[in-house]
């Protein structure tokens, strides 16, 4: 049977017709009947909009604030660490120097002595950049201000008398009562030694090791004399460098500041051969002191 050529068939573009005219209608009509409430809604679009924005900006700006604050915090714990690590870096410095110090020979140095003729003598004042004074001057406290002075330790029992034997037999006892840690004992048995032997060849270690017996008693003030002393008398023993370095850190903790950091200043100048450990806790010093 043949279909008629104008026999309706099923036409896709007439189907849909209904459907986009539906749609059109949906969309035009609330507009025209409602007063074209579309706009309407974009105004209340953009006043939200605006609203959220300043709620952002608020936020935002308190987070600035926040992170300013946590900033200046981090600086602050930052700059105390620091403090604390100098503090510490000074201290295991100067437990290291003591032990290298003790551990070595008692005889010998902890620098080479420098090649600086006798009549190359330091006087008891320095520039005025920084005044080293003499012994006595140089530990005087300040007015109204008690010298900073440990409890005195308890006297041996009685007079240390040298042993018997060579000047080097002498020294090692007098050395072997401090590396015993024995300081009052080995005081006196310095001190003798030293009167003994006004020019020995050991006298300016045991100069030295006289101011250490104070030093490690916290009587700084009698450290100072000592390493003053030891500085002045033999400036070319082998312990010249260490009695300078040791006289500034006996001033710094009497609050000598200036006279610590002329005394550490002049280190590098007068003993250029000193041992690196020795111009590495000056420097470290100086840099605590802020000489």
């Amino acid at each position: 049977m043949m279909v008629p050529p104008f026999a309706p068939r099923s036409c896709p573009v007439q189907a849909r017709r209904p459907l986009r005219l539906g749609k059109t209608l949906a969309v035009v009509l609330p507009l025209v009947l409602t007063g074209i409430p579309g706009a309407q809604a974009q105004d209340g679009y953009t006043q939200a909009t605006q609203e959220l924005i300043g709620r952002l900006q608020v936020r935002v700006s308190e987070l600035e604030r926040l992170v300013q604050d946590l900033t200046g915090r981090v600086e602050e714990t930052r700059h105390q660490n620091t403090k604390l690590q100098q503090q510490l870096d000074a201290a295991l410095g100067d437990i290291t120097y003591r032990l290298d110090a003790l551990e070595g020979n008692p005889t010998g140095g902890s620098a080479a002595a420098p090649a600086t003729p006798a009549t190359g003598r330091a006087s008891a004042t320095a520039p005025a950049s920084g005044v080293l004074t003499a012994p006595g001057a140089a530990t005087k406290p300040a007015p109204g201000k008690p010298a900073a002075t440990a409890p005195a330790a308890p006297a041996p029992a009685g007079p240390v008398a040298l042993p018997e034997g060579s000047e080097s037999d002498q020294y090692n006892y007098a050395f072997s009562l401090l590396r015993n840690a024995d300081y009052p004992s080995a005081e006196q048995a310095l001190k003798a030694f030293i009167q003994k032997y006004p020019k020995g060849k050991l006298t300016g270690n045991a100069q030295y090791w006289l101011g250490e017996t104070y030093y490690v008693r916290g009587d700084f003030e009698q450290a100072a004399v000592a390493f003053m002393t030891g500085y002045q008398t033999y400036p070319d023993s082998s312990k010249g460098p260490d009695n300078l370095l040791k006289l500034g850190l006996a001033l710094g903790n009497l609050g000598k500041t200036r006279e610590a950091c002329a005394a550490f200043g002049r280190l590098e100048g007068q003993y250029p051969k000193a041992a690196d450990a020795i111009k590495r806790r000056a420097q470290s010093e100086m840099g605590r002191l802020g000489c």
